[in-house]
Order: C-alpha cells, then sequence, then structure tokens
C-alpha cells in the first residue's frame, strides 16, 4: 500500500530514498539477515528464504560474512545425516539397480526425495515421469535446482509438502505405479514411514504398484558392550544415579564397534513386507528364541537387512560397513545377563508408529 506522500505525487524521491533506507537495513545487516531468513525457515517458506538469499548475496556477491550467513540459515532445519545417506554408495547401488529393474515405463511416486537422487536415478532409467515430495521447502527447493541442473525437470516434479498432503489428482491416472521410499530410519519404523506408506497404498498408488524397497528386515543378537553404555552416575562426589533412567536405552554401534561381541546368532526378528497389498500395522510385537554362546550380555544389537526386489538386497551388520546411513543401534538391557551356552534367550520387540523397544531375557 503506497503512504499518503506517494500516492497524491509528492516528495515521491524522498519515499523512494526512505524504501531504499529500508531495504538497506534488511540486506546490509548481517543480523537482520540471519534473523529474517531463521523466521522464514521455521514458518516453511522455502521460497521466500531462497529469495531472501539470492538478494542478500547479489549486494555482497564477495563477501564471506554473508555467504556464511546463508549457509547457517538453509542448513538449520537440514539434517546433518544427508550427507552420510549420500555418501553411502553401497546405499545408492542398491536403490539404483533396483529402480533401473523397475522404473522404465513407469509413473513414480518418490516419497521424501532429499536431494532428488532416487527421482532422477528413476527419470534416467526410464520412467514415464516422477512426482516427488518434500515435508522440508528449503531441501525441496534445493532437489528442484539439483534437478533442473541436471536436465530432468522436465520429467521430475517436486512438491514441497509431506506425502499426506498428495492426492491421487496430483500423480495422475491411476496413481503411481512403483512407490519409492528412502524415510525409514536404523531402527526400521522411525521417520513415520508406516502411516506414510500406508497412506500411499490407500490414497496414491494403482492397485498393482510396485514398492520398493520391498520389505526390510530387523535383524537382532544379544550382545555384550564393554565398555557398556555410557551412563554416568556420579559427578564431584554427587550421587547421580536417579538421572539413570532418563538416558536412551540405545546408542549407535558405529561409535565403538571393536566394543561389541555378539553372544547369539543373528536372528530375523520383525519383518515388514511393503509389497503386500494388506496395511501394515502401526503397532507391533514380535519375539524369538535364540540359543546363547555364554558369557555376559547387556545389549540388544540391532541392524536392518533390506530387499529390493529383482534380487537386490543390503545389510548392514556390525562391524560389516563403516560409514554406513543406516547404522547399527543397541538397546541397553534393563540389567545385563549371562545365560549358559546353549540356554534359550528370548528377545523381543514393540513399536508403535514411529518408536522402537527391543528387550531380552
Amino acid at each position: 500500500m503506497a503512504t499518503p506522500l506517494a500516492a497524491n505525487g509528492q516528495n515521491t524521491g524522498a519515499y523512494e530514498r526512505m524504501a531504499d533506507d529500508a531495504s538497506a537495513r534488511t540486506f546490509d545487516r548481517p543480523e537482520i539477515f540471519l534473523s529474517l531468513g531463521l523466521s522464514l525457515v521455521k514458518q516453511d517458506k522455502g521460497a521466500m528464504v531462497e529469495a531472501l538469499i539470492a538478494e542478500t548475496l547479489g549486494r555482497h556477491p564477495d563477501n564471506p560474512l554473508y555467504h556464511a550467513i546463508a549457509r547457517m540459515i538453509r542448513s538449520h532445519k537440514v539434517p546433518r545425516w544427508h550427507a552420510v545417506m549420500l555418501a553411502d554408495d553401497p546405499r545408492n547401488a542398491a536403490y539404483s539397480a533396483a529402480i533401473a529393474a523397475v522404473a522404465p515405463g513407469r509413473v513414480v511416486l518418490d516419497i521424501g526425495t532429499g536431494s532428488g537422487l532416487l527421482a532422477m536415478i528413476a527419470a534416467r532409467a526410464g520412467a514415464e515421469r516422477v512426482v516427488a515430495c518434500e515435508a522440508n521447502p528449503v531441501v525441496a527447493e534445493a532437489a528442484r535446482r539439483i534437478v533442473a541442473a541436471n536436465g530432468l525437470d522436465h520429467k521430475i516434479t517436486i512438491h514441497a509438502c509431506h506425502s499426506s498432503k498428495l492426492d491421487r489428482s496430483m500423480i495422475g491416472g491411476e496413481g503411481a505405479e512403483l512407490v519409492m521410499s528412502e524415510i525409514f530410519a536404523a531402527d526400521i519404523v522411525g521417520e513415520g514411514v508406516m502411516p506414510a506408506l500406508a497412506h500411499a497404498r490407500a490414497e496414491l498408488a494403482a492397485p498393482d504398484a510396485v514398492f520398493l524397497p520391498e520389505v526390510a528386515t530387523l535383524r537382532v543378537a544379544l550382545a555384550e558392550l564393554d565398555p557398556p553404555p555410557f551412563r554416568p552416575l556420579a559427578a564431584e562426589g554427587f550421587d547421580l544415579s536417579g538421572f539413570e533412567a532418563l538416558y536412551p536405552a540405545r546408542e549407535f554401534i558405529s561409535d565403538r564397534p571393536e566394543a561389541l561381541t555378539l553372544r547369539t546368532e543373528p536372528a530375523d526378528l520383525l519383518r515388514l513386507d511393503w509389497s503386500s497389498p494388506d496395511p501394515l500395522p502401526v503397532t507391533g510385537t514380535a519375539q524369538i528364541t535364540v540359543a546363547a554362546k555364554g558369557g555376559r550380555a547387556n545389549v540388544v544389537a540391532q541392524w536392518l537387512r533390506i530387499e529390493f526386489g529383482s534380487g537386490v538386497a543390503y545389510e548392514n551388520a556390525p562391524h560389516t560397513m563403516p560409514g554406513a546411513h543406516w547404522t547399527p543401534l543397541c538397546h541397553a538391557l534393563h540389567a545385563p545377563i549371562s545365560p549358559a551356552a546353549g540356554a534359550p534367550v528370548t528377545i523381543g520387540a514393540f513399536y508403535h508408529t514411529d518408536q522402537l523397544a527391543l528387550w531380552a531375557a
């Protein structure tokens, strides 16, 4: 809305100078640039974030301070695991081989596209077209730029939203003929994969759609972590044992792979078949009995075996894949146990939506 000065045609030059001064305060003060950028990120205004950064860096193209702030803004809500995921060559190769076998000629839905890598692999493999979604709008904007830079924006459409905001009309036809995702965590149920894929099957996929991956299996073994999971119980002469219950039960095995000794053979505890036409329950339990090897155990070790179809599989067992994106985990037992060699040990799991608990007795 014009100010009275501008509206009646008087002192237009003074008004323009005032507007320029306000713009300078926005774009020429690093603290305002940072605060405004972070505010837009928190409001999920991805396109406005990029417009702000472009305008500011256009005014300060050679100033390293503004480039450093721009990186702070862009990365503010972007998880650090993106870099590890994109550097996981065995994971990328497994996805690429599986996608190449099933994508040609199909309409593809890529849930949680991130950098756009899987969408581009599908387009390169001959997909009819690819519809992708990414809930983080800053990441979605980056994916659009990446797709365009690779000359694939004529085949790939990226929506800056969660997959639950898509509908079949946004896919076209009878829906997606191939549904791809990588939105599961090292514990198999994290990142909301269960409700996302249930919604995709019911609302976004064609009746005979292929899901990739097809199956993910949680593999487990009773184990000893030595030294045990880090749980400081005292400091400066004070008893802090009352804080022990607040420590998380699990930690990444990759932090100390040499400290882990398996006390049973590996076993398949929980199998999620995403290729099944029946929806997977969002709450479930499983248990299995294995024979102990003897020795003390204080954790349940767990990792993933992912089956992509077409004979392609990926498994991140302990001590086998340093640098893997999906990292083996260990879950601390309520109390250490020492079953004799050959004694039966029961390992159990409980999951609900995106949470997993493991136990052994």
